[in-house]
C-alpha cells in the first residue's frame, strides 16, 4: 500500500469591510446624505462590520474622499475614542489614515464615527464617493480588504441674502446719514451699498419700513425700466419693491432712494428705516437700519405789507391832517418762530426833508421804537410775539 502526503499551505485571507450589513449579500457600501450647514454626516451605518476568517486584528485602514469638488471646504473627521488607533487626516489628498494594531471591533467603532463635512455655503451637489479599505495584521504577509464605497449625497439649502447698507468696510450692516431742512433729499444707503446672496442671482422683493414718519416726510425712488415695481404707501410712508430681477438691479434701485421732507419747521427727531430683501426663494435677509438725522434750518420771517389783499399797498396823506397809518393790513409770519426781535422801516424818499418822519405806537408788549432823522430809519426792538409786531 502506498501513502500520499498532502501538504496544507495556509493563505492569508483578506478582511472584508461592509459599511452596512443589513444590505443584501454582496453589497458592502452605504448611501448617506449631507445637508448644507449641518455638523456632518456619517459615512457608514451603525451596522458596519469587518470580518476576517484568519485574523482578529487589523493594522490600519485608509478612507479616501475620491471627488472633493469643493476642495478645502470638504474633510473627513472622526469623533470616537481611538482605542490606541492613530488617526491622521491629509487635507491635500483628502485621506483619513487609521493605523495601529487593534481589534476589528475597535476599527469598526472608529469607522462608524467618521463623518463627511463640507463648510461651503453653496456646495456642489454632485454625490461624493468615499472609499474604505483596511489591512489585516498578519506580519509580513498582510492582506488588503475589498474597497467598500460610501456614496454621500449633497443636499444644498437656500442661504439668506445679506445687506450691507454701508459696504463691507463698515462696522455693521447699518447706515447713518443727515437731512438738512430745505435740501433736495438724502440717500438712504451709502455709495458702497452691497447686496449679496451666495446661492441666488436674483431678488424677488425688498421692503423699506418707515418706522417713525412725521408730517412732510416722504421717500422718493426711481425704478423705471427695471422690471421692478415700486409701491409707495403715502400714509405709512413704507416702500415695497417687487419683481424678480438681478441683485445688481435691486442694488441700483436701493441706491436711488432718497428721504425728503417738505416741512419748513421740521421736527429734528431722527428718522429710522428698516430695510430687508428677499431672494428668489422668498428667504429674507438680515434687517439693516438706516438712521436719518435731521437738521432744522431757521427760516426767515415773511413780511406782507398788503396782508390778505392782492397787489401792492398804498396810503394817502393829506396836508395838515393827522398822521396816517401806512400799512394797516401788514402781516408778518414765521413758520418756525413765534416771536421776533426787531423790525426796521426806512423812509426812502423825503422831498420835504426833516418835516417828514415815521413813528410807531410804542411801547407795546415789550416793543419800543426809535426814529433816526438822519437815516430816516424807524427801529422797533424787543423780543415779543409776532402778533405784537403786526
Amino acid at each position: 500500500m502506498q501513502t500520499s502526503t498532502i501538504s496544507i499551505i495556509p493563505v492569508n485571507d483578506p478582511p472584508v469591510v461592509d459599511l452596512d450589513t443589513t444590505d443584501a449579500p454582496g453589497l458592502f457600501g452605504e448611501t448617506s446624505t449631507f445637508t448644507e450647514g449641518s455638523a456632518g454626516s456619517p459615512i457608514s451605518s451603525t451596522n458596519a462590520d469587518i470580518t476576517d476568517v484568519d485574523n482578529t486584528d487589523l493594522s490600519g485602514c485608509v478612507i479616501t474622499l475620491m471627488n472633493p469638488l469643493d476642495l478645502s471646504a470638504e474633510s473627513l473627521l472622526s469623533t470616537a475614542n481611538q482605542n490606541f488607533i492613530s488617526v491622521t487626516y491629509n487635507p491635500s489628498t483628502h485621506q483619513l489614515f487609521l493605523s495601529g494594531v487593534a481589534s476589528r471591533a475597535n476599527y469598526v467603532n472608529l469607522i462608524e464615527s467618521v463623518n463627511y463635512v463640507n463648510s461651503r455655503e453653496n456646495p456642489t451637489t454632485t454625490p461624493r464617493t468615499i472609499n474604505v479599505q483596511c489591512t489585516d495584521n498578519s506580519g509580513s504577509n498582510t492582506a488588503t480588504s475589498n474597497i467598500a464605497t460610501s456614496t454621500m449625497n449633497i443636499q444644498a439649502t437656500n442661504d439668506a441674502p445679506v445687506i450691507y447698507l454701508s459696504g463691507l468696510n463698515a462696522a455693521n450692516s447699518d447706515y447713518s446719514t443727515t437731512f438738512t431742512e430745505g435740501s433736495s433729499g438724502s440717500f438712504i444707503t451709502d455709495v458702497d451699498l452691497l447686496l449679496t446672496d451666495i446661492d441666488s442671482p436674483n431678488f424677488n422683493s425688498c421692503t423699506i419700513d418707515f418706522t417713525n414718519p412725521l408730517p412732510g416726510d416722504s421717500l422718493v425712488v426711481n425704478s423705471q425700466f427695471t422690471g421692478v415695481f415700486a409701491n409707495y404707501n403715502p400714509t405709512s410712508r413704507d416702500l415695497t419693491l417687487t419683481g424678480t430681477a438681478s441683485i445688481q438691479t435691486y442694488s441700483t434701485i436701493l441706491s436711488s432712494i432718497q428721504f425728503f421732507s417738505a416741512e419748513q419747521d421740521i421736527n429734528e427727531t431722527p428718522r429710522v428705516l428698516n430695510i430687508q430683501c428677499f431672494d428668489d426663494g422668498n428667504l429674507g435677509s438680515n434687517i439693516a437700519t438706516t438712521t436719518i438725522n435731521v437738521n432744522e434750518v431757521n427760516d426767515p420771517p415773511v413780511l406782507d405789507l398788503n396782508g390778505p389783499l392782492p397787489g401792492n399797498t398804498a396810503s394817502t396823506f393829506t396836508e395838515d391832517s393827522t398822521p396816517v397809518t401806512i400799512n394797516p393790513l401788514a402781516q408778518v409770519s414765521d413758520v418756525d418762530s413765534a416771536t421776533m426781535n426787531y423790525c426796521v422801516a426806512v423812509l426812502a424818499a423825503t422831498p420835504d426833508g426833516a418835516l417828514e418822519t415815521l413813528g410807531a405806537s410804542t411801547p407795546l408788549g415789550g416793543v419800543v421804537s426809535t426814529y433816526n432823522a438822519v437815516t430816516r430809519t424807524l427801529t422797533m426792538t424787543g423780543n415779543a410775539a409776532i402778533a405784537t409786531y403786526n
